[in-house]
């Protein structure tokens, strides 16, 4: 179950029922199907020792919070992900990629309605999904990369974002440590590429 997308043709899943149980799997009822009015069950066998052990000591119901708390939080990562890249897109002024991706997540909301009301329905509370904060370091390294990657980058856009002290505690540092993890060994080099031809080899990033 590592993919979030387990059956190709199944616009969302929610496990409803536990049919059996031994020593060795799981056969568990779970509904599928790309709309409401194509209803569809179909069985799945899960071979889990967690939740073999969980369904013994705890029964039914809780194995089935379990796959279903799973499937709202991949989801709900899944979401979050297509939410930043759409971010990015904006940023640049790419308006069509993002609203392509935008409208493309109306089939996940309707995938973490259906988990939410199982969890509803059954007196569950809704899963909470926090996304983690990234260290200041990996969020600096993410924002230089997609301006790397992008060769038609702004440098007024590129020097904006990347040498923010308001943002940046450090940016030269940042910027220094950045550009090794590509393999640009000095600022002379960096200065070459599209977007980075604002850097001060005596003030920026220096070598």
């Amino acid at each position: 179950m590592d993919s979030l997308f387990e059956y190709k043709d199944a616009e969302y899943k929610v496990y409803t029922e536990v049919i059996s149980c031994d020593n060795k799997e799981l056969c568990v009822n779970q509904y599928i199907g790309d709309s409401e009015d194509m209803e569809n069950h179909q069985l799945t066998i899960i071979a889990e020792k967690e939740l073999i052990d969980l369904y013994k000591l705890d029964g039914a119901e809780a194995v089935l919070h379990s796959l279903n708390k799973k499937e709202f939080i991949r989801l709900s990562k899944y979401i979050a992900q297509q939410k930043k890249t759409v971010k990015i897109y904006q940023e640049k002024g790419k308006s069509i990629e993002a609203d392509s991706i935008l409208n493309s997540l109306d089939v996940p909301y309707t995938w973490i309605q259906n988990l939410t009301n199982w969890f509803v329905n059954h007196g569950f509370d809704i899963p909470v999904y926090e996304v983690k904060k990234l260290p200041k370091y990996e969020e600096y390294r993410i924002e230089f990369n997609n301006f790397y990657n992008d060769k038609n980058a702004d440098p007024k856009k590129v020097k904006l974002v990347l040498n923010d002290k308001s943002r940046w505690s450090n940016p030269s540092k940042y910027l220094k440590d950045a550009r090794k993890s590509v393999g640009i060994g000095t600022v002379d080099e960096l200065k070459k590429h599209p977007g980075f031809g604002w850097i001060n080899p005596n003030s920026n990033a220096h070598d």
